[in-house]
Protein backbone atom coordinates (compact mmCIF):
# COMPACT_ATOMS: atom_id res chain seq x y z
CA UNK A 1 0.00 0.00 0.00
CA UNK A 2 1.00 3.28 -1.10
CA UNK A 3 1.62 5.51 1.66
CA UNK A 4 3.05 9.16 -0.24
CA UNK A 5 4.33 9.68 -3.41
CA UNK A 6 6.73 12.64 -3.65
CA UNK A 7 7.41 14.90 -6.98
CA UNK A 8 9.11 13.10 -9.52
CA UNK A 9 12.59 14.07 -10.24
CA UNK A 10 14.80 13.58 -13.51
CA UNK A 11 18.09 13.01 -13.68
CA UNK A 12 20.37 12.30 -17.13
CA UNK A 13 22.60 9.05 -17.09
CA UNK A 14 25.04 6.47 -19.12
CA UNK A 15 23.73 3.48 -19.03
CA UNK A 16 26.90 1.60 -20.76
CA UNK A 17 29.24 4.17 -18.57
CA UNK A 18 32.69 1.90 -17.91
CA UNK A 19 34.17 1.45 -15.18
CA UNK A 20 37.54 0.36 -13.39
CA UNK A 21 40.52 -0.14 -16.13
CA UNK A 22 37.47 -0.14 -19.21
CA UNK A 23 36.99 3.68 -18.28
CA UNK A 24 40.39 4.50 -18.24
CA UNK A 25 41.11 2.32 -21.65
CA UNK A 26 37.83 3.95 -23.04
CA UNK A 27 39.39 8.04 -22.16
CA UNK A 28 42.76 6.86 -23.40
CA UNK A 29 41.46 5.87 -26.98
CA UNK A 30 39.33 9.14 -26.89
CA UNK A 31 42.32 10.79 -26.73
CA UNK A 32 45.30 9.25 -28.43
CA UNK A 33 42.21 9.47 -31.56
CA UNK A 34 41.53 13.11 -30.94
CA UNK A 35 45.59 13.53 -31.13
CA UNK A 36 46.25 11.61 -34.00
CA UNK A 37 43.44 13.82 -36.50
CA UNK A 38 44.38 16.87 -34.70
CA UNK A 39 48.18 15.74 -36.06
CA UNK A 40 46.58 14.82 -39.34
CA UNK A 41 45.80 18.12 -40.08
CA UNK A 42 48.97 19.54 -39.00
CA UNK A 43 50.46 17.59 -41.97
CA UNK A 44 48.20 19.01 -44.37
CA UNK A 45 49.88 22.26 -44.52
CA UNK A 46 51.19 21.75 -48.59
CA UNK A 47 47.42 21.45 -49.43
CA UNK A 48 46.52 24.93 -49.09
CA UNK A 49 44.66 25.39 -46.41
CA UNK A 50 45.36 28.02 -43.66
CA UNK A 51 45.77 27.10 -40.13
CA UNK A 52 42.77 28.31 -38.49
CA UNK A 53 40.99 26.34 -41.76
CA UNK A 54 42.79 23.39 -40.17
CA UNK A 55 41.81 24.15 -37.03
CA UNK A 56 38.64 24.15 -37.72
CA UNK A 57 38.24 20.99 -39.32
CA UNK A 58 40.28 19.18 -36.62
CA UNK A 59 37.76 20.57 -34.06
CA UNK A 60 34.64 19.41 -36.15
CA UNK A 61 36.43 16.11 -36.34
CA UNK A 62 37.06 15.51 -32.97
CA UNK A 63 33.63 16.77 -31.65
CA UNK A 64 32.17 14.24 -34.20
CA UNK A 65 34.00 11.33 -32.66
CA UNK A 66 33.19 12.82 -28.99
CA UNK A 67 29.72 13.04 -30.37
CA UNK A 68 29.72 9.30 -31.53
CA UNK A 69 31.73 8.12 -28.23
CA UNK A 70 28.89 9.44 -26.15
CA UNK A 71 26.08 7.86 -28.35
CA UNK A 72 27.97 4.49 -27.60
CA UNK A 73 27.65 5.57 -23.61
CA UNK A 74 23.87 5.84 -23.88
CA UNK A 75 22.72 8.79 -22.18
CA UNK A 76 19.45 8.33 -20.82
CA UNK A 77 16.58 10.72 -18.96
CA UNK A 78 15.25 9.22 -15.88
CA UNK A 79 12.28 10.24 -14.31
CA UNK A 80 12.29 8.98 -10.16
CA UNK A 81 9.49 8.27 -8.03
CA UNK A 82 9.91 7.66 -4.58
CA UNK A 83 7.15 6.10 -2.75
CA UNK A 84 6.54 5.11 0.82
CA UNK A 85 5.46 1.57 0.93
CA UNK A 86 4.13 0.13 4.65
CA UNK A 87 6.53 -2.28 5.63
CA UNK A 88 6.49 -4.64 8.80
CA UNK A 89 8.36 -5.63 11.56
CA UNK A 90 6.48 -8.42 13.62
CA UNK A 91 7.86 -9.23 17.09
CA UNK A 92 6.88 -12.07 18.51
CA UNK A 93 6.57 -12.09 22.62
CA UNK A 94 6.62 -15.89 24.33
CA UNK A 95 3.82 -16.04 26.72
CA UNK A 96 3.98 -20.07 27.34
CA UNK A 97 4.35 -20.88 31.07
CA UNK A 98 8.03 -21.08 31.03
CA UNK A 99 8.22 -17.39 30.75
CA UNK A 100 7.15 -17.33 34.38
CA UNK A 101 10.21 -18.84 36.04
CA UNK A 102 11.93 -16.96 38.44
CA UNK A 103 15.93 -17.50 37.38
CA UNK A 104 19.00 -16.76 39.95
CA UNK A 105 21.81 -15.83 37.79
CA UNK A 106 24.85 -17.49 38.29
CA UNK A 107 27.63 -15.63 36.08
CA UNK A 108 28.42 -12.47 36.90
CA UNK A 109 28.57 -10.90 33.11
CA UNK A 110 25.04 -12.53 32.73
CA UNK A 111 23.93 -11.01 36.07
CA UNK A 112 25.55 -7.62 35.42
CA UNK A 113 23.36 -7.60 31.90
CA UNK A 114 20.33 -8.25 33.54
CA UNK A 115 20.22 -5.88 36.52
CA UNK A 116 21.26 -3.21 33.57
CA UNK A 117 17.76 -4.38 31.87
CA UNK A 118 15.59 -4.17 35.49
CA UNK A 119 17.27 -1.25 36.42
CA UNK A 120 18.04 -2.38 39.72
CA UNK A 121 22.64 -2.93 40.94
CA UNK A 122 21.04 -5.28 43.69
CA UNK A 123 18.43 -7.55 42.00
CA UNK A 124 19.61 -10.96 41.94
CA UNK A 125 16.83 -12.66 40.60
CA UNK A 126 14.65 -11.88 37.53
CA UNK A 127 11.11 -13.65 36.22
CA UNK A 128 11.25 -13.98 32.59
CA UNK A 129 8.62 -12.37 31.78
CA UNK A 130 9.54 -9.16 33.83
CA UNK A 131 12.43 -9.14 31.81
CA UNK A 132 11.38 -9.19 28.57
CA UNK A 133 8.54 -6.19 29.30
CA UNK A 134 11.43 -4.21 30.52
CA UNK A 135 13.73 -5.10 27.22
CA UNK A 136 10.59 -3.67 25.29
CA UNK A 137 9.83 -0.61 27.19
CA UNK A 138 11.93 0.53 29.63
CA UNK A 139 14.40 3.68 29.89
CA UNK A 140 16.67 3.95 26.67
CA UNK A 141 16.28 0.21 26.04
CA UNK A 142 12.72 0.78 24.15
CA UNK A 143 12.62 -1.94 21.75
CA UNK A 144 9.42 -0.95 20.12
CA UNK A 145 10.10 2.62 19.64
CA UNK A 146 13.58 1.62 17.91
CA UNK A 147 11.87 -0.89 16.06
CA UNK A 148 9.10 1.38 14.47
CA UNK A 149 11.35 4.41 13.77
CA UNK A 150 11.45 3.22 9.77
CA UNK A 151 8.55 0.24 9.82
CA UNK A 152 5.47 -0.78 11.20
CA UNK A 153 5.57 -2.74 14.31
CA UNK A 154 3.41 -5.57 14.93
CA UNK A 155 3.22 -7.21 18.39
CA UNK A 156 2.18 -10.93 18.53
CA UNK A 157 1.95 -12.93 21.66
CA UNK A 158 2.55 -16.49 21.55
CA UNK A 159 2.38 -20.57 23.19
CA UNK A 160 0.73 -23.13 21.07
CA UNK A 161 -0.82 -20.42 19.42
CA UNK A 162 -0.39 -16.63 18.18
CA UNK A 163 -2.46 -13.81 19.08
CA UNK A 164 -2.09 -10.03 17.58
CA UNK A 165 -2.02 -8.22 20.29
CA UNK A 166 -0.87 -4.28 19.64
CA UNK A 167 0.52 -2.40 16.21
CA UNK A 168 2.52 0.52 16.30
CA UNK A 169 2.87 2.82 12.84
CA UNK A 170 6.19 4.07 12.00
CA UNK A 171 7.52 7.49 12.29
CA UNK A 172 8.40 7.86 9.13
CA UNK A 173 4.93 7.67 8.02
CA UNK A 174 4.11 10.49 10.35
CA UNK A 175 6.21 12.88 8.49
CA UNK A 176 7.72 14.07 5.23
CA UNK A 177 11.17 12.78 5.14
CA UNK A 178 12.24 16.01 2.38
CA UNK A 179 10.43 18.53 4.64
CA UNK A 180 12.90 19.90 7.32
CA UNK A 181 13.13 19.19 10.64
CA UNK A 182 11.29 21.93 13.03
CA UNK A 183 13.69 23.11 16.04
CA UNK A 184 13.56 21.72 19.12
CA UNK A 185 13.52 23.00 22.25
CA UNK A 186 16.02 21.51 24.28
CA UNK A 187 13.58 21.76 27.48
CA UNK A 188 10.81 19.79 25.97
CA UNK A 189 12.69 16.96 23.93
CA UNK A 190 12.65 14.18 26.54
CA UNK A 191 9.06 15.21 26.95
CA UNK A 192 8.30 14.44 23.35
CA UNK A 193 10.57 11.45 23.61
CA UNK A 194 8.18 9.82 26.04
CA UNK A 195 4.90 11.45 24.57
CA UNK A 196 5.99 9.32 21.35
CA UNK A 197 6.66 5.68 22.97
CA UNK A 198 4.89 3.06 22.89
CA UNK A 199 3.27 1.63 24.98
CA UNK A 200 2.11 -2.14 26.00
CA UNK A 201 -1.22 -2.51 25.94
CA UNK A 202 -1.83 -4.95 28.75
CA UNK A 203 0.23 -6.73 31.15
CA UNK A 204 0.85 -10.73 29.65
CA UNK A 205 0.73 -13.84 32.07
CA UNK A 206 3.07 -16.40 30.85
CA UNK A 207 0.71 -19.43 31.28
CA UNK A 208 0.37 -21.06 27.70
CA UNK A 209 0.86 -24.74 28.02
CA UNK A 210 3.79 -25.11 24.79
CA UNK A 211 6.06 -22.79 22.84
CA UNK A 212 4.94 -23.53 19.15
CA UNK A 213 7.32 -21.00 17.63
CA UNK A 214 6.70 -22.57 14.38
CA UNK A 215 3.03 -21.97 14.08
CA UNK A 216 3.64 -18.81 15.63
CA UNK A 217 5.88 -17.27 13.23
CA UNK A 218 3.95 -18.89 10.36
CA UNK A 219 0.70 -17.14 11.16
CA UNK A 220 2.47 -13.84 11.81
CA UNK A 221 4.26 -14.13 8.25
CA UNK A 222 0.87 -15.19 6.32
CA UNK A 223 -1.36 -12.64 8.28
CA UNK A 224 0.48 -10.01 6.23
CA UNK A 225 -0.03 -11.47 2.86
CA UNK A 226 2.43 -10.07 0.42
CA UNK A 227 3.30 -6.53 2.46
CA UNK A 228 6.75 -6.27 2.63
CA UNK A 229 8.66 -8.01 6.07
CA UNK A 230 11.68 -6.03 7.50
CA UNK A 231 12.37 -9.25 9.68
CA UNK A 232 11.53 -10.36 12.91
CA UNK A 233 12.04 -10.48 16.52
CA UNK A 234 11.62 -13.23 18.79
CA UNK A 235 11.55 -12.46 22.74
CA UNK A 236 11.86 -16.09 24.33
CA UNK A 237 13.32 -18.95 26.73
CA UNK A 238 14.16 -21.04 23.63
CA UNK A 239 11.90 -23.64 25.51
CA UNK A 240 10.44 -25.09 21.68
CA UNK A 241 8.40 -27.93 22.53
CA UNK A 242 5.68 -28.04 20.01
CA UNK A 243 5.36 -27.46 16.60
CA UNK A 244 8.46 -27.59 13.39
CA UNK A 245 11.95 -27.58 15.02
CA UNK A 246 14.05 -24.82 14.75
CA UNK A 247 15.80 -25.77 11.26
CA UNK A 248 12.14 -26.20 9.96
CA UNK A 249 11.95 -22.30 11.31
CA UNK A 250 15.06 -21.41 9.58
CA UNK A 251 14.07 -22.66 6.21
CA UNK A 252 10.87 -20.94 6.57
CA UNK A 253 12.43 -18.36 7.01
CA UNK A 254 14.59 -18.31 4.10
CA UNK A 255 12.29 -19.11 1.70
CA UNK A 256 10.08 -15.89 2.57
CA UNK A 257 13.76 -14.04 2.88
CA UNK A 258 12.60 -12.74 6.24
CA UNK A 259 15.04 -12.49 8.91
CA UNK A 260 14.71 -13.85 12.48
CA UNK A 261 16.08 -12.37 15.50
CA UNK A 262 16.36 -13.77 18.59
CA UNK A 263 16.31 -12.22 22.07
CA UNK A 264 17.30 -15.38 24.73
CA UNK A 265 15.62 -14.60 27.97
CA UNK A 266 16.26 -16.45 31.15
CA UNK A 267 19.49 -17.73 32.49
CA UNK A 268 22.00 -19.35 29.75
CA UNK A 269 23.37 -21.50 32.02
CA UNK A 270 21.80 -25.49 32.82
CA UNK A 271 18.87 -25.25 35.48
CA UNK A 272 19.58 -26.39 38.85
CA UNK A 273 16.23 -28.43 40.53
CA UNK A 274 15.67 -31.27 42.80
CA UNK A 275 12.14 -32.74 43.01
CA UNK A 276 10.16 -35.21 45.23
CA UNK A 277 8.94 -37.28 42.61
CA UNK A 278 6.84 -39.51 44.62
CA UNK A 279 5.94 -40.95 48.06
CA UNK A 280 5.22 -44.75 48.98
CA UNK A 281 3.29 -45.67 52.42
CA UNK A 282 0.63 -47.93 53.76
CA UNK A 283 -3.03 -45.75 53.90
CA UNK A 284 -3.41 -47.11 57.15
CA UNK A 285 -1.30 -48.47 59.95
CA UNK A 286 -1.91 -50.58 63.45
CA UNK A 287 -1.13 -49.27 66.61
CA UNK A 288 2.70 -49.64 67.66
CA UNK A 289 3.37 -51.34 64.61
CA UNK A 290 6.30 -49.76 62.74
CA UNK A 291 5.65 -48.53 58.49
CA UNK A 292 7.96 -47.42 55.98
CA UNK A 293 7.72 -44.18 53.97
CA UNK A 294 9.63 -44.28 51.21
CA UNK A 295 10.37 -41.46 48.95
CA UNK A 296 12.04 -41.33 45.25
CA UNK A 297 13.49 -38.19 43.69
CA UNK A 298 14.94 -36.32 40.17
CA UNK A 299 17.10 -34.27 39.81
CA UNK A 300 19.13 -31.61 37.03
CA UNK A 301 21.89 -29.75 36.80
CA UNK A 302 23.50 -31.32 40.25
CA UNK A 303 25.97 -33.80 40.27
CA UNK A 304 28.16 -35.23 43.84
CA UNK A 305 26.25 -32.65 46.18
CA UNK A 306 25.04 -33.43 49.81
CA UNK A 307 21.39 -32.72 50.36
CA UNK A 308 18.80 -33.01 53.32
CA UNK A 309 16.11 -35.02 53.33
CA UNK A 310 13.49 -34.14 56.32
CA UNK A 311 10.28 -36.11 56.72
CA UNK A 312 7.27 -33.92 58.87
CA UNK A 313 4.99 -34.93 60.57
CA UNK A 314 1.06 -33.40 61.41
CA UNK A 315 -1.72 -35.26 63.77
CA UNK A 316 -4.74 -34.26 61.62
CA UNK A 317 -6.98 -35.19 65.03
CA UNK A 318 -6.26 -32.64 66.83
CA UNK A 319 -4.97 -30.06 64.33
CA UNK A 320 -1.38 -30.31 65.52
CA UNK A 321 1.87 -28.29 64.04
CA UNK A 322 3.95 -29.49 61.72
CA UNK A 323 7.23 -31.06 62.90
CA UNK A 324 10.08 -32.74 61.51
CA UNK A 325 10.72 -35.45 62.99
CA UNK A 326 13.32 -37.43 60.58
CA UNK A 327 15.85 -36.10 58.43
CA UNK A 328 18.84 -37.72 56.25
CA UNK A 329 21.57 -36.32 54.43
CA UNK A 330 22.09 -37.99 51.12
CA UNK A 331 24.79 -37.77 48.24
CA UNK A 332 23.50 -37.05 44.87
CA UNK A 333 25.43 -39.35 42.28
CA UNK A 334 26.97 -39.33 39.17
CA UNK A 335 24.72 -37.89 36.31
CA UNK A 336 22.47 -36.76 39.03
CA UNK A 337 21.44 -40.28 40.30
CA UNK A 338 19.61 -39.82 43.84
CA UNK A 339 19.03 -43.20 46.06
CA UNK A 340 15.05 -43.50 47.31
CA UNK A 341 15.09 -42.63 50.99
CA UNK A 342 13.61 -44.89 53.16
CA UNK A 343 11.72 -43.41 56.82
CA UNK A 344 10.44 -45.55 59.66
CA UNK A 345 7.28 -44.41 62.05
CA UNK A 346 5.79 -46.21 64.66
CA UNK A 347 2.58 -44.98 65.47
CA UNK A 348 2.21 -44.90 69.15
CA UNK A 349 -1.84 -43.72 69.38
CA UNK A 350 -4.54 -44.40 67.23
CA UNK A 351 -5.43 -40.73 65.23
CA UNK A 352 -4.83 -39.58 61.04
CA UNK A 353 -1.19 -38.38 60.38
CA UNK A 354 -0.32 -36.32 57.45
CA UNK A 355 3.27 -37.13 56.41
CA UNK A 356 5.71 -34.42 53.98
CA UNK A 357 8.88 -35.29 52.47
CA UNK A 358 11.24 -32.28 51.92
CA UNK A 359 14.58 -30.57 50.71
CA UNK A 360 15.30 -27.60 51.17
CA UNK A 361 15.78 -25.27 48.39
CA UNK A 362 19.28 -25.41 47.54
CA UNK A 363 21.27 -22.40 46.08
CA UNK A 364 20.79 -20.89 42.42
CA UNK A 365 17.69 -23.39 42.71
CA UNK A 366 15.34 -22.70 39.57
CA UNK A 367 12.19 -24.58 41.11
CA UNK A 368 11.51 -24.94 44.59
CA UNK A 369 8.01 -25.33 44.52
CA UNK A 370 8.61 -29.37 43.72
CA UNK A 371 10.62 -29.86 46.53
CA UNK A 372 8.07 -31.42 48.78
Amino acid sequence: MIAAIDAATYVTELRRIPQGWYAVGAIAIIVATCWLVIGMYRREGRMGASPALRLVMAGLRCAALLTLALILLEPVRVRILRRWIESYTLVLLDTSASMDLVDRYRDPETMSRVQAVMNDPQVQSARRMDVAEKIMLVAERQLLTELSANNNVKLYAFDDDARPVASYAAEGEKRNPDAEEPAKKPDDSAAQANKSAPSLPQQFEATGPATNLDRAVRQAVETLGTAPIAGIVVLTDGGINAGGSAEEIARYARERRVPIHVVGIGDPTAPRNLRVTDILAPENALQKDPFALTATFATEGIDGERVRVELLEQNLSDAGEVRVVASRDVLVGPGGAVAPVTFERQPEAKGRHAYTVQVPALPDESITEDNS
